[in-house]
Parts: C-alpha cells; sequence; structure tokens
C-alpha cells in the first residue's frame, strides 16, 4: 500500500507526534508498504527530499516561529498548509492512504479536499480537537465558524483515529458513524526504556535531590496543559521535605510556571 502522512513536525525534530509519526513511518516502511511523509524543514541543511529508513520525506519550507507570540503560530500554520496541499496535490494518487493529523489545526479539512480530488483514502489521525482548544484557550467564538468543515471533513473520511474514548465519543457526537472511528493510544518512542540505577543516581545527585521523594512532569509547558494542579499539590506538599516536584521542559507556560 501506498502511505503518505502530514504533520508538521517529523525526524529529528522531538515534539511527540514527530516520534510517534516516525515510529509509524518506518515500521510500515520496514513491512514493506510505500510511505511518504509530508513536514516542515527543522531547519537550514535539510533538502526537500529525501529518503531515510525506507520513507520518503517531502520537506515543506514554512516559517518556524512556533514558541513566539500566537500571531507567530498563526503564519507557521498558513504557511505550512498552503505548502502541505501543494505538494500533496502532486504527490497523492487514485487509491491511497492519506493520513492526516492536527498539526497545524484543521489541516485535515484541506487535506480532504485533496484527497477526494485524487480519489485517495483519507483518514484523519487526531491528536487534538480543534477548534475547541483554540476556542478554549483564546476565547474567540468566532473560531466555531470552522467546526462545520471540520465535521465534513471528519464525516467524509474512512476513518477517524483517537488517543481515547473521550475522544472518540466527540468525534461520534459530531456525526462521524462509531464504526468509522478507532481508539488507538499514543505509545512511548521506540528506543525509550528505562535508565540504570547508576544513570538515576548521578542525574539525582547532580540536582541535589537524591534523598528526595521525586514527581516528575516530563514534556511540553503548552498553552493547554493544566499546571494549576500541580502547583496547587506543591503548596500542599511545601511542609513535606522529603517530597520534591520536578518539571523537564519548556514551552509556552515555562515563565508562568517558574
Amino acid at each position: 500500500m501506498r502511505f503518505i502522512f502530514v504533520n508538521r513536525f517529523y525526524w529529528p525534530d522531538e515534539q511527540a507526534t514527530a516520534q510517534l509519526l516516525t515510529d509509524l513511518a518506518e515500521a510500515l516502511a520496514a513491512a514493506g508498504h510505500s510511505v511518504s511523509v509530508i513536514a516542515s524543514r527543522p531547519g537550514r541543511g535539510f533538502p526537500s527530499h529525501e529518503s531515510r529508513l525506507g520513507v520518503s520525506l517531502i520537506r515543506v519550507s514554512s516559517t518556524r516561529w512556533t514558541r513566539s507570540a500566537l500571531a507567530g503560530k498563526l503564519i507557521d500554520f498558513a504557511s505550512f498548509y498552503l505548502g502541505v496541499l501543494w505538494h500533496l496535490a502532486l504527490t497523492a494518487r487514485r487509491g491511497d492512504v492519506v493520513v492526516a493529523l492536527t498539526d497545524p489545526p484543521l489541516i485535515g479539512i484541506g487535506v480532504g479536499c485533496v484527497g477526494w480530488l485524487k480519489h485517495a483514502r483519507v483518514m484523519h489521525w487526531i491528536q487534538d480537537i480543534y477548534p475547541e482548544v483554540a476556542i478554549t484557550l483564546s476565547g474567540h467564538r468566532w473560531l466555531g465558524l470552522a467546526k462545520p468543515f471540520r465535521n465534513l471533513a471528519w464525516r467524509a473520511a474512512d476513518r477517524c483515529v483517537t488517543l481515547g474514548d473521550d475522544m472518540a465519543a466527540t468525534v461520534v457526537a459530531n456525526g462521524v458513524p462509531p464504526g468509522r472511528v478507532s481508539v488507538i493510544p499514543n505509545w512511548a518512542p521506540v528506543g525509550l526504556g528505562p535508565a540504570t540505577d547508576a544513570d538515576i543516581l548521578a542525574l539525582c545527585t547532580a540536582w541535589g535531590i537524591s534523598d528526595k521523594f521525586v514527581l516528575l512532569y516530563s514534556g511540553n509547558l503548552g498553552r493547554v496543559h493544566d499546571l494549576d494542579p500541580l502547583l496547587d499539590l506543591a503548596e500542599q506538599l511545601r511542609p513535606v521535605p522529603r517530597i520534591v516536584l520536578v518539571f523537564v521542559g519548556g514551552g509556552p507556560q515555562h515563565a508562568s510556571l517558574v
């Protein structure tokens, strides 16, 4: 089979969707399928087309202002969105399986249109529910104007894949037949394994927490992450010095968390 995946991030980017998509694409290629990925360029020096471990990579030139203000993020999304649709129109053929993730938001609408024109089979691998997430974060109710188009793309797809039952229920509630919704939880990235006791001790010693009970948050400190309960927990645990909360990661909420 011929698979074409669309996502803003892929190897060597370290975002969660980049790692998951890399695992899946390489596994499908190893199984003998033809696999292409349309993603953004991680930086200068990366060619627009290359092959890695059997996966054909198409790098779309776009802006990379993700960590700046919201306006910069919107420009990133728009520039990548247009580039993706152009390359997808040149790449997709009748019978291909085109899989759209949800970065940038609502990319599945355009991917669905191109897939329909090319007589390809379209799947949505839903990592976030947009525009609802954007409405909640920004308070801009007008973003809901995109919801009917999103729902139409979902309903027209051959399958929608969600991460859990709650997300699946949301997809079904917006008109997708239950028989075309699958739940596949995200997995630990390939190559990730338990650290050795020596490595753990060395790191804890370097951070001055070798004698502590550690509660660890490792990952993105994004706009959608609800960190207030963790701060409330830290306040309640203040009288217990042997317990320490450790945050590893960065993102838009880093400064406010500090």
